[in-house]
């Protein structure tokens, strides 16, 4: 498997984009219903896991989303359950929500604790926003394999109502780049490639010198039928060194297929030896 997920260790002051860094000219805008994606690993992405196992992932590396469930765990062993109409606490919402997610015959009722979370969150903390992205995006994804369209969709809609109010709240340069960074391979996943395409590059704006964010951002453009520009970017990774600092095989990228006729493909793979 060829997917690799970059988290940067920003340690220092996130950086300028460079003055050769690429211009990228869509919006977020082009996403759609859930049931209109690719979830699940129907249809993953040459560099993807899977939609719904990528979500699961997340989750459990969230640490807030690990406390909250522990917490919860502790809750129901001494029967203190909480209905989601009387809760005001994001711990305990998202906690039960997170609960009701993992049981295959009730995981319905998360969607009301879930929501009682989002009332009650705090979005300048960057890693309550994402935990609770994960879990509608579970949710939606949990939906959809039962064959409940409608409630994958407002499941997804509330995601994504969410991460617009946090860009809305105008959030810190370190915390918008890990949104747009994990947004990148939310989006990517699903199979909304121009999405994916501008979380990349937004990412890559805070940290230009990350070549495989670079290398991202081409192939979802390539996948989104932008062949100049995935061309462009995809120059700019080789130029930063993608090749040398990661295990990467370009000629057997499914994602760049769209591209392997172009004379700037060809002229690019004769320059880097790939």
């Amino acid at each position: 498997m060829k997917y690799l997920l970059v988290l940067l260790l920003l340690s220092t002051t996130l950086l300028p984009a460079q003055s050769d860094q690429p211009t990228f000219g869509g919006s977020s805008g082009d996403s759609g219903t859930f049931t209109g994606s690719s979830p699940s690993g129907s249809k993953t992405r040459d560099k993807g896991m899977g939609f719904g196992k990528k979500s699961a992932e997340n989750a459990n590396a969230n640490e807030r989303l690990q406390q909250a469930r522990e917490r919860t765990r502790e809750a129901i062993e001494r029967d203190e359950m909480v209905p989601a109409s009387e809760t005001d606490n994001f711990d305990e919402a998202v906690g039960l929500g997170y609960y009701y997610l993992q049981s295959d015959e009730t995981f319905y009722e998360a969607a009301g604790y879930l929501d009682a979370a989002a009332d009650n969150l705090d979005l300048s903390d960057r890693e309550s926003v994402l935990g609770l992205f994960t879990l509608y995006s579970l949710l939606a994804d949990r939906a959809y394999t039962t064959g409940d369209e409608d409630a994958a969709n407002t499941a997804w809609a509330s995601a994504e109502e969410l991460i617009d109010d946090f860009f809305d709240s105008e959030p810190t340069e370190e915390d918008a780049y890990h949104v747009h960074h994990e947004l990148g391979y939310v989006y990517y996943e699903l199979g909304f490639t121009g999405a994916a395409a501008y979380h990349f590059d937004a990412a890559l704006g805070y940290a230009p010198d990350d070549a495989y964010l670079a290398y991202m951002t081409a192939s979802s453009l390539a996948l989104a039928g932008e062949r100049e520009e995935a061309l462009e970017f995809l120059e700019f990774a080789l130029n930063l060194g993608l090749l040398e600092d990661y295990e990467v095989d370009l000629a057997e990228d499914g994602d760049l297929d769209e591209l392997r006729s172009s004379e700037g493909y060809q002229s690019l793979a004769r320059d880097y030896g790939f």
